[in-house]
Protein backbone atom coordinates (compact mmCIF):
# COMPACT_ATOMS: atom_id res chain seq x y z
CA UNK A 1 0.00 0.00 0.00
CA UNK A 2 2.79 2.24 1.00
CA UNK A 3 4.76 1.50 -2.28
CA UNK A 4 1.63 2.19 -4.75
CA UNK A 5 1.38 5.43 -2.60
CA UNK A 6 4.97 6.32 -3.48
CA UNK A 7 4.81 5.48 -6.76
CA UNK A 8 1.41 7.38 -7.38
CA UNK A 9 2.64 10.53 -5.58
CA UNK A 10 6.43 10.01 -7.95
CA UNK A 11 3.09 10.01 -10.77
CA UNK A 12 1.70 12.93 -9.91
CA UNK A 13 5.03 14.72 -9.33
CA UNK A 14 6.16 14.18 -12.90
CA UNK A 15 3.16 15.53 -14.08
CA UNK A 16 2.93 18.63 -11.95
CA UNK A 17 6.29 19.51 -13.22
CA UNK A 18 5.58 18.50 -17.02
CA UNK A 19 2.54 20.88 -16.40
CA UNK A 20 4.71 23.53 -15.43
CA UNK A 21 6.84 23.36 -18.01
CA UNK A 22 4.14 23.45 -20.68
CA UNK A 23 2.49 26.45 -18.90
CA UNK A 24 5.64 28.59 -18.61
CA UNK A 25 6.57 27.65 -22.46
CA UNK A 26 3.25 28.73 -23.33
CA UNK A 27 3.28 31.23 -21.02
CA UNK A 28 6.52 32.66 -22.62
CA UNK A 29 5.20 32.57 -25.91
CA UNK A 30 1.89 34.06 -25.23
CA UNK A 31 3.90 37.41 -23.53
CA UNK A 32 6.10 37.37 -26.41
CA UNK A 33 2.86 37.52 -28.86
CA UNK A 34 1.15 40.01 -26.29
CA UNK A 35 4.16 42.12 -26.69
CA UNK A 36 4.93 41.96 -30.54
CA UNK A 37 0.89 42.72 -30.93
CA UNK A 38 0.96 45.91 -29.00
CA UNK A 39 4.13 47.35 -31.30
CA UNK A 40 1.08 49.24 -33.06
CA UNK A 41 0.61 51.24 -29.49
CA UNK A 42 4.23 51.68 -28.78
CA UNK A 43 7.22 53.84 -30.83
CA UNK A 44 10.18 51.15 -31.04
CA UNK A 45 13.79 51.87 -31.58
CA UNK A 46 15.89 49.75 -32.67
CA UNK A 47 19.85 49.91 -31.86
CA UNK A 48 22.33 47.38 -32.82
CA UNK A 49 24.67 46.74 -29.78
CA UNK A 50 24.99 47.67 -26.13
CA UNK A 51 27.76 50.40 -26.64
CA UNK A 52 29.26 52.56 -24.02
CA UNK A 53 26.93 55.43 -25.23
CA UNK A 54 23.89 53.01 -24.92
CA UNK A 55 22.82 54.55 -21.09
CA UNK A 56 22.26 57.93 -22.92
CA UNK A 57 19.74 56.71 -24.60
CA UNK A 58 18.20 54.26 -22.37
CA UNK A 59 17.74 57.75 -19.95
CA UNK A 60 16.15 59.62 -22.91
CA UNK A 61 13.66 57.06 -23.39
CA UNK A 62 12.93 57.19 -19.62
CA UNK A 63 12.47 60.66 -19.45
CA UNK A 64 10.50 60.79 -22.27
CA UNK A 65 7.66 58.07 -20.99
CA UNK A 66 7.89 60.04 -17.23
CA UNK A 67 6.65 63.17 -18.79
CA UNK A 68 4.71 61.54 -21.07
CA UNK A 69 3.07 58.43 -19.24
CA UNK A 70 0.57 56.98 -21.77
CA UNK A 71 2.76 57.15 -23.99
CA UNK A 72 4.95 53.42 -25.15
CA UNK A 73 8.38 53.36 -25.92
CA UNK A 74 10.28 49.63 -26.67
CA UNK A 75 14.29 49.96 -26.41
CA UNK A 76 15.33 46.66 -29.25
CA UNK A 77 18.50 45.51 -29.18
CA UNK A 78 20.13 43.41 -31.98
CA UNK A 79 23.34 41.44 -30.18
CA UNK A 80 22.33 40.79 -27.24
CA UNK A 81 25.58 38.48 -26.72
CA UNK A 82 28.56 37.86 -27.38
CA UNK A 83 27.83 34.47 -29.36
CA UNK A 84 25.32 36.33 -31.83
CA UNK A 85 26.44 36.72 -35.15
CA UNK A 86 26.54 40.48 -36.37
CA UNK A 87 25.77 39.50 -40.43
CA UNK A 88 23.05 37.70 -39.39
CA UNK A 89 21.28 40.01 -36.71
CA UNK A 90 21.63 42.49 -39.53
CA UNK A 91 20.05 40.42 -41.98
CA UNK A 92 17.76 39.73 -39.76
CA UNK A 93 16.71 43.28 -38.90
CA UNK A 94 16.68 43.88 -42.93
CA UNK A 95 13.88 40.95 -43.37
CA UNK A 96 11.53 42.60 -40.36
CA UNK A 97 12.20 46.10 -42.08
CA UNK A 98 11.33 44.90 -45.91
CA UNK A 99 8.38 42.56 -44.94
CA UNK A 100 6.51 45.67 -42.35
CA UNK A 101 7.66 44.90 -38.85
CA UNK A 102 10.45 46.31 -38.30
CA UNK A 103 11.50 49.31 -35.54
CA UNK A 104 10.29 52.64 -35.97
CA UNK A 105 13.29 54.28 -35.39
CA UNK A 106 17.09 53.23 -35.75
CA UNK A 107 20.02 54.20 -34.30
CA UNK A 108 22.29 54.25 -37.41
CA UNK A 109 25.94 53.82 -36.06
CA UNK A 110 27.33 50.13 -37.33
CA UNK A 111 24.55 49.65 -39.50
CA UNK A 112 24.60 49.58 -43.26
CA UNK A 113 23.40 53.27 -43.89
CA UNK A 114 24.37 53.70 -47.01
CA UNK A 115 22.35 50.56 -48.36
CA UNK A 116 19.34 51.66 -46.60
CA UNK A 117 19.46 54.92 -48.38
CA UNK A 118 19.73 53.25 -51.81
CA UNK A 119 16.82 50.94 -51.23
CA UNK A 120 14.99 53.70 -49.96
CA UNK A 121 14.51 51.92 -46.60
CA UNK A 122 14.89 55.52 -44.27
CA UNK A 123 12.83 58.02 -44.35
CA UNK A 124 13.85 61.86 -45.60
CA UNK A 125 14.04 63.99 -42.12
CA UNK A 126 14.06 67.23 -43.59
CA UNK A 127 10.60 68.57 -42.43
CA UNK A 128 11.68 67.58 -38.85
CA UNK A 129 14.84 68.36 -38.82
CA UNK A 130 13.77 71.88 -39.89
CA UNK A 131 10.68 72.48 -37.22
CA UNK A 132 13.31 71.19 -34.52
CA UNK A 133 15.79 73.87 -35.51
CA UNK A 134 12.98 76.73 -35.76
CA UNK A 135 12.50 76.11 -31.64
CA UNK A 136 16.45 75.06 -30.75
CA UNK A 137 19.80 76.29 -31.48
CA UNK A 138 21.66 73.33 -32.54
CA UNK A 139 25.11 73.09 -34.14
CA UNK A 140 24.41 72.96 -37.79
CA UNK A 141 27.80 71.49 -38.60
CA UNK A 142 26.94 68.73 -36.49
CA UNK A 143 23.09 67.65 -37.23
CA UNK A 144 23.42 68.45 -40.60
CA UNK A 145 26.11 65.63 -40.84
CA UNK A 146 23.66 63.07 -43.04
CA UNK A 147 22.12 65.61 -45.22
CA UNK A 148 22.64 65.01 -48.96
CA UNK A 149 21.60 66.88 -51.79
CA UNK A 150 19.18 68.00 -50.55
CA UNK A 151 17.69 65.23 -48.32
CA UNK A 152 18.78 63.98 -44.99
CA UNK A 153 18.40 60.46 -43.32
CA UNK A 154 20.09 61.17 -40.04
CA UNK A 155 19.78 63.31 -36.94
CA UNK A 156 22.74 62.96 -34.21
CA UNK A 157 21.55 63.14 -30.72
CA UNK A 158 25.27 63.88 -29.15
CA UNK A 159 28.69 64.10 -30.79
CA UNK A 160 32.43 63.64 -29.52
CA UNK A 161 35.42 65.28 -30.13
CA UNK A 162 39.15 64.61 -30.89
CA UNK A 163 42.02 66.11 -28.56
CA UNK A 164 45.77 66.02 -28.49
CA UNK A 165 47.56 66.66 -24.63
CA UNK A 166 50.55 66.57 -23.68
CA UNK A 167 52.60 67.40 -20.08
CA UNK A 168 56.00 68.85 -21.80
CA UNK A 169 54.65 72.03 -20.73
CA UNK A 170 57.54 74.05 -23.11
CA UNK A 171 56.40 71.59 -26.17
CA UNK A 172 54.52 72.98 -28.96
CA UNK A 173 51.60 70.74 -30.12
CA UNK A 174 51.11 71.94 -34.01
CA UNK A 175 47.52 72.19 -36.06
CA UNK A 176 46.56 69.30 -36.82
CA UNK A 177 44.30 69.33 -40.09
CA UNK A 178 45.06 66.97 -41.93
CA UNK A 179 45.93 63.28 -42.14
CA UNK A 180 49.34 64.16 -43.36
CA UNK A 181 49.85 66.67 -40.14
CA UNK A 182 48.79 64.07 -38.02
CA UNK A 183 51.51 61.47 -38.76
CA UNK A 184 53.93 64.23 -39.05
CA UNK A 185 53.61 64.99 -35.78
CA UNK A 186 54.06 61.26 -34.85
CA UNK A 187 56.82 61.42 -37.04
CA UNK A 188 58.01 64.03 -34.40
CA UNK A 189 57.77 63.18 -31.61
CA UNK A 190 58.96 59.42 -32.57
CA UNK A 191 62.63 61.06 -33.34
CA UNK A 192 61.24 59.52 -36.92
CA UNK A 193 61.80 55.69 -35.45
CA UNK A 194 63.79 55.92 -32.54
CA UNK A 195 61.40 54.75 -29.92
CA UNK A 196 57.67 52.87 -29.66
CA UNK A 197 55.22 55.29 -29.04
CA UNK A 198 51.76 52.63 -28.41
CA UNK A 199 51.36 49.22 -27.50
CA UNK A 200 50.53 46.87 -29.59
CA UNK A 201 47.05 46.54 -28.80
CA UNK A 202 46.47 50.34 -29.29
CA UNK A 203 47.09 50.15 -32.42
CA UNK A 204 43.57 49.82 -33.62
CA UNK A 205 43.17 52.97 -32.04
CA UNK A 206 45.68 55.09 -33.80
CA UNK A 207 44.71 53.57 -37.10
CA UNK A 208 40.49 54.50 -36.04
CA UNK A 209 41.69 58.23 -35.78
CA UNK A 210 43.70 58.09 -38.61
CA UNK A 211 40.52 56.42 -40.98
CA UNK A 212 38.43 59.62 -39.26
CA UNK A 213 40.75 62.13 -40.50
CA UNK A 214 40.95 60.19 -43.64
CA UNK A 215 37.39 59.94 -44.28
CA UNK A 216 36.63 63.83 -42.87
CA UNK A 217 39.36 65.49 -45.47
CA UNK A 218 38.10 63.07 -47.98
CA UNK A 219 34.70 64.83 -50.32
CA UNK A 220 32.63 62.31 -51.63
CA UNK A 221 34.21 59.36 -49.72
CA UNK A 222 32.07 56.39 -50.97
CA UNK A 223 32.66 58.02 -54.69
CA UNK A 224 35.99 58.03 -54.00
CA UNK A 225 37.29 55.10 -52.49
CA UNK A 226 40.11 54.50 -54.74
CA UNK A 227 42.52 57.00 -56.09
CA UNK A 228 45.12 59.44 -54.33
CA UNK A 229 43.40 59.87 -51.25
CA UNK A 230 43.43 56.19 -50.29
CA UNK A 231 46.90 55.86 -50.98
CA UNK A 232 47.50 58.72 -48.29
CA UNK A 233 45.55 56.72 -45.91
CA UNK A 234 47.52 53.34 -46.03
CA UNK A 235 51.16 55.41 -46.70
CA UNK A 236 49.65 56.88 -42.98
CA UNK A 237 49.22 53.24 -41.99
CA UNK A 238 52.70 52.37 -43.09
CA UNK A 239 54.85 55.42 -41.85
CA UNK A 240 52.90 54.63 -37.95
CA UNK A 241 53.21 50.55 -37.77
CA UNK A 242 57.15 50.92 -36.67
CA UNK A 243 55.97 53.25 -33.87
CA UNK A 244 54.09 50.52 -32.19
CA UNK A 245 55.60 47.73 -29.68
CA UNK A 246 54.07 44.29 -31.55
CA UNK A 247 55.57 42.40 -28.61
CA UNK A 248 53.03 40.20 -26.88
CA UNK A 249 51.19 42.01 -24.16
CA UNK A 250 52.73 40.32 -21.33
CA UNK A 251 56.08 41.43 -22.94
CA UNK A 252 55.34 44.97 -23.92
CA UNK A 253 54.52 45.53 -20.37
CA UNK A 254 58.27 44.75 -19.11
CA UNK A 255 59.73 46.44 -22.44
CA UNK A 256 58.40 49.84 -22.76
CA UNK A 257 60.48 53.21 -22.40
CA UNK A 258 58.72 55.71 -19.81
CA UNK A 259 57.20 57.49 -22.96
CA UNK A 260 53.94 55.92 -23.76
CA UNK A 261 51.37 56.91 -25.65
CA UNK A 262 47.98 55.60 -25.64
CA UNK A 263 45.66 57.27 -28.56
CA UNK A 264 42.21 56.40 -27.37
CA UNK A 265 42.00 55.70 -24.27
CA UNK A 266 38.73 57.04 -22.67
CA UNK A 267 39.25 60.05 -19.80
CA UNK A 268 43.14 59.55 -20.12
CA UNK A 269 44.49 63.26 -20.10
CA UNK A 270 44.01 62.63 -16.05
CA UNK A 271 46.88 60.55 -16.68
CA UNK A 272 49.02 63.23 -18.40
CA UNK A 273 48.17 65.73 -15.70
CA UNK A 274 49.95 63.32 -12.89
CA UNK A 275 52.42 62.81 -15.21
CA UNK A 276 52.05 58.95 -15.34
CA UNK A 277 51.89 59.67 -19.85
CA UNK A 278 53.68 62.03 -21.86
CA UNK A 279 51.35 62.52 -24.51
CA UNK A 280 47.57 61.16 -24.72
CA UNK A 281 45.47 61.43 -28.10
CA UNK A 282 41.36 61.04 -26.96
CA UNK A 283 38.02 60.91 -27.30
CA UNK A 284 36.14 63.98 -25.72
CA UNK A 285 32.60 63.02 -25.22
CA UNK A 286 31.18 64.68 -22.11
CA UNK A 287 31.38 68.00 -20.86
CA UNK A 288 33.60 66.77 -17.62
CA UNK A 289 36.19 65.60 -20.27
CA UNK A 290 36.04 69.65 -21.74
CA UNK A 291 36.60 70.84 -17.91
CA UNK A 292 39.23 68.67 -17.57
CA UNK A 293 40.77 70.06 -20.78
CA UNK A 294 40.40 73.78 -19.19
CA UNK A 295 42.08 72.28 -15.96
CA UNK A 296 45.45 71.18 -17.64
CA UNK A 297 45.81 74.32 -20.19
CA UNK A 298 44.86 76.77 -16.62
CA UNK A 299 48.08 74.49 -15.28
CA UNK A 300 50.51 74.97 -18.14
CA UNK A 301 49.83 71.72 -20.29
CA UNK A 302 49.25 72.29 -24.01
CA UNK A 303 45.73 70.44 -25.20
CA UNK A 304 44.82 70.99 -28.79
CA UNK A 305 41.02 69.60 -30.71
CA UNK A 306 41.98 67.99 -34.03
CA UNK A 307 40.25 70.14 -36.38
CA UNK A 308 39.63 69.35 -40.43
CA UNK A 309 40.84 72.96 -41.95
CA UNK A 310 38.64 74.94 -40.06
CA UNK A 311 35.76 73.01 -38.97
CA UNK A 312 36.56 70.24 -35.47
CA UNK A 313 36.52 67.09 -35.84
CA UNK A 314 33.78 65.55 -34.75
CA UNK A 315 32.30 61.84 -34.78
CA UNK A 316 28.39 62.25 -34.25
CA UNK A 317 26.42 59.69 -32.46
CA UNK A 318 23.58 57.95 -31.37
CA UNK A 319 21.90 59.06 -34.82
CA UNK A 320 18.24 58.76 -35.10
CA UNK A 321 17.02 57.62 -38.37
CA UNK A 322 13.50 57.02 -39.40
CA UNK A 323 12.53 53.68 -41.41
CA UNK A 324 10.29 54.56 -44.43
CA UNK A 325 7.33 51.94 -43.22
CA UNK A 326 6.70 53.35 -40.21
CA UNK A 327 2.96 54.59 -39.57
CA UNK A 328 3.85 56.69 -36.06
CA UNK A 329 5.69 59.85 -37.84
CA UNK A 330 3.15 62.08 -35.23
CA UNK A 331 4.78 60.00 -32.48
CA UNK A 332 8.01 60.39 -34.12
CA UNK A 333 7.98 64.04 -35.12
CA UNK A 334 7.13 64.34 -30.98
CA UNK A 335 9.96 62.06 -29.73
CA UNK A 336 12.48 63.97 -31.95
CA UNK A 337 11.24 67.15 -30.64
CA UNK A 338 11.54 66.33 -27.32
CA UNK A 339 14.86 64.67 -27.26
CA UNK A 340 16.42 68.06 -28.90
CA UNK A 341 14.92 70.31 -26.77
CA UNK A 342 16.90 72.57 -24.33
CA UNK A 343 16.08 71.00 -20.87
CA UNK A 344 16.91 67.56 -21.90
CA UNK A 345 19.83 68.43 -23.85
CA UNK A 346 20.97 70.98 -21.24
CA UNK A 347 21.19 67.87 -18.53
CA UNK A 348 22.58 64.97 -20.76
CA UNK A 349 26.39 63.23 -19.69
CA UNK A 350 27.28 63.80 -23.27
CA UNK A 351 28.15 66.43 -25.60
CA UNK A 352 25.13 67.97 -26.84
CA UNK A 353 23.76 69.14 -30.31
CA UNK A 354 21.45 72.05 -28.70
CA UNK A 355 23.71 75.12 -28.07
Amino acid sequence: MNLRHEQKRKKLTVIFLIMNFLLCLFGCQKSDLIKHSSKSDSLVIYILEDNYQMWELESLIDKYQSENPDKRVELQIGIKKDTDNREQVIQRLNNAIIAGKGPDILVLEGLPQEKYVEQGMLADLKTYVEKIETDNDLFETIVNSYKTNGTQYGIPYCFTLFNVATNRKNGHIPDINTLTDFTTYLKSINNNGEKELFEKWSYDQIISMMYRLYVAETTGFLENISGEGIENYYEAIYETYNMADMLEVEEAGKTMEKFSLLPLGYESFDLVATGDMELAFDYIETPANLKNLILLQQNGYETKLLRNENELLCVPAITFGVVNTTDKSAMIEEFLSFAFSKNVQKEMDTLPVNK
